[in-house]
């Protein structure tokens, strides 16, 4: 890592915060990592978290840095403070808005697409409204730490001392090997990544999750706002950029996992849980459309 100049991205307080693990406060509702104690408003922040809360078929990490607030995922809900550090697994419920209370946040999300990269976004509060710095770096090559999250996800620690203690050392180095990653990001110069050819390269990489995932429990909004754009921009570059909406790149992902799974003589109800549609009814009206390129 570089010293010769200053980091882009994070200033001295921050870098105390994200290099020093005494400061950390690991969260993964999966691997026994939640941050306890008594949290004030739990109970109006749940009621909110159920109107404004999505889930996504990828990883994805929050690190605070700066400031104060609560947040929550599924039915956890726990103060983030600096050095908070929260490992959202894939379709896992969680918040998906600011409060208007939230104020002089810092706080950096970054979106595993794939196993190998992921959008990395560095995020201002100020009264429960965000922006983003330095929308061209959010790019960063993750294909460690998306190793040891596979080495995490593949670890059962559910009754057996030693693999939770397994687990919580894998965390360790997952946090440690990621926040590496991100603060190096910062001692890059700025222009390694063309502007002009970033929207593309974000594109490509949104396709290559979204047919990893076979378009499961992905929508736009939750899409658009890992790659870093507002719904509506988003669906226009998506379209651009492919020459068909997201939707329609969501239903031909799909249907080539159901022509799979028919072909292996999956019950009908089984593919619909699988593939998120609410009922068996609604699942035969949308594969009714498309029988014929199924050859059904």
């Amino acid at each position: 890592m570089s010293t010769n100049h200053k980091n882009r991205f994070l200033d001295r307080e921050a870098l105390a915060i994200l290099s020093n693990p005494r400061h950390w406060q690991l969260v993964s509702p999966l691997h026994g990592a939640v941050v306890r104690g008594k949290v004030p408003r739990e109970r109006a922040f749940a009621r909110g978290m159920k109107r404004h809360q999505h889930a996504h078929p990828f990883y994805e990490v929050l690190m605070a840095v700066k400031g104060t607030s609560l947040y929550g995922t599924d039915r956890t809900i726990f103060l983030c403070r600096p050095g908070t550090m929260v490992l959202i697994p894939p379709n896992r419920p969680h918040a998906s808005k600011y409060l208007p209370s939230d104020n002089h946040l810092f706080h950096i999300w970054v979106s595993f697409i794939t196993p190998e990269q992921a959008f990395a976004q560095f995020i201002i509060v100020e009264r429960g409204r965000f922006r983003r710095l330095h929308d061209e770096r959010c790019l960063i090559n993750v294909d460690a730490p998306g190793r040891l999250l596979h080495k995490l996800n593949s670890n059962d620690s559910a009754g057996s001392p030693a693999k939770s203690g397994q687990a919580r050392l894998l965390l360790h180095a997952f946090f440690s090997e990621l926040i590496r990653l991100v603060i190096e990001s910062g001692y890059h110069p700025p222009g390694m990544i063309d502007r002009e050819l970033m929207p593309q390269k974000k594109i490509d990489l949104v396709c290559a999750g979204l047919r990893e995932a076979a378009g499961l429990n992905t929508t736009l909004a939750a899409t658009a706002a890992a790659a870093g754009y507002s719904p509506s921009h988003f669906a226009r570059l998506f379209k651009r950029v492919t020459g068909h909406t997201f939707h329609e790149h969501i239903d031909a992902r799909r249907l080539e996992r159901v022509k799979k799974l028919l072909n292996d003589n999956t019950p009908q109800k089984t593919i619909s849980d699988m593939l998120g549609f609410t009922s068996k009814s609604t699942f035969s009206r949308w594969l009714s459309k498309y029988r014929r390129s199924l050859q059904l």
